[in-house]
């Protein structure tokens, strides 16, 4: 890890520490029977990342700094979404099963007015993750890193598939055959070439 990285993880610990314990100040784990102790601290240094969820709270979109180093963080304006927040991230309807897939789809319902009005209506993050939309670059991403598999793995086959078991090759045969028709129905919702 570099020194800016570093630099970076520090400056997001201490300020979600600092929006923790204005939390703790306001009363709001109290009110959400929550025992501080117990809350996954890394749902919410993870989420003030992303500049629509500092948003979201009042925060500034621009880059995390020093500056933000500060007590009581989210602004007055902004306590009943923080409050909304907490009970996102750690509440009795909690929202996040797992980190790695759930704080990504929250992160695009914070930053979308209709996705948050699903959440807040349903409780349902699938629903508000729908309702969001789907972001160009995330799709374009999911895509590259498919190619980049894809290419891996023809390349790793020939030295791979002498040694596999006819049990392992049947699998993969079945794997191959799934990725193929996943290719076609990708392809096809594509307009024609010209």
């Amino acid at each position: 890890m570099s020194s800016y990285d570093s630099r970076g993880l520090i400056i997001r610990l201490l300020v979600a520490y600092k929006i923790i314990l204005q939390s703790a100040g306001l009363g709001f784990f109290d009110r959400l029977e929550i025992d501080e102790s117990t809350i996954e601290f890394s749902h919410l240094y993870t989420l003030i990342n992303n500049p629509d969820s500092r948003a979201f709270v009042g925060l500034s979109k621009a880059p995390l700094s020093e500056s933000m180093i500060k007590d009581n963080p989210v602004p007055e304006t902004h306590h009943a979404r923080l409050f909304e927040l907490l009970s996102l991230l750690y509440g009795k309807k909690s929202v996040i099963k797992s980190q790695g897939v759930d704080r990504p789809r929250l992160q695009r319902v914070l930053a979308s007015e209709d996705g948050l009005r699903e959440l807040r209506t349903t409780g349902d993050l699938t629903a508000a993750e729908t309702v969001a939309g789907l972001r160009n670059e995330d799709w374009l991403g999911l895509l590259a890193k498919v190619a980049a598999m894809t290419t891996k793995a023809n390349l790793d086959a020939a030295i791979v598939v002498v040694e596999l078991s006819p049990e392992d090759l049947a699998q993969a045969r079945i794997l191959l055959r799934r990725i193929e028709t996943h290719v076609r129905q990708i392809k096809s919702a594509f307009p024609e070439e010209d």
